[in-house]
């Protein structure tokens, strides 16, 4: 049986980070609706910790998932979920399906031509190293 080499995209990482970011927010609903120090509580916590471990490899950053600080320097500074696309993402990827529909629908233009740009343009913004720190006013 041939193997076939295992691909984890960048939109891979991402719907895992929103999956995660989905899974911890209902274990602090169940933490806070359970006893402290009982069987759920417990297991809640256990269960934050690993996806905290899994935020870690995924991100860099084990707290990506904690919530900011109040009365610090980014109290009430809108955080992006991990995960989530920014503004500049999201436009590229609709571009790309603008164009993907265009293509589909004529059939002598040169796919690659056309896409090739605009996938190139998505690979850089997604390939974006720490983008959590850049400078345009959006984090994540």
């Amino acid at each position: 049986m041939a193997t076939r080499k295992r691909i984890f995209s960048e939109l891979d990482r991402k719907a895992l980070l929103r999956a995660l970011g989905e899974a911890r927010r209902a274990c602090i609903a169940a933490q806070t609706a359970t006893p402290i120090g009982g069987p759920e509580h417990k297991a809640a916590g256990g269960v934050m910790d690993a996806i905290d471990d899994a935020a870690e490899v995924l991100t860099g950053s084990r707290d990506a998932f904690w919530g900011r600080a109040h009365g610090g320097k980014d109290d009430g500074v809108q955080r992006a979920r991990p995960g989530e696309f920014t503004p500049e993402e999201r436009a590229l990827v609709l571009e790309m399906l603008v164009a993907e529909m265009y293509v589909s629908s004529e059939g002598t233009v040169d796919q690659e031509a056309l896409l090739g740009p605009v996938a190139d343009r998505i690979i850089a913004a997604l390939s974006t190293p720490d983008r959590s720190t850049r400078s345009d006013g959006h984090d994540g």
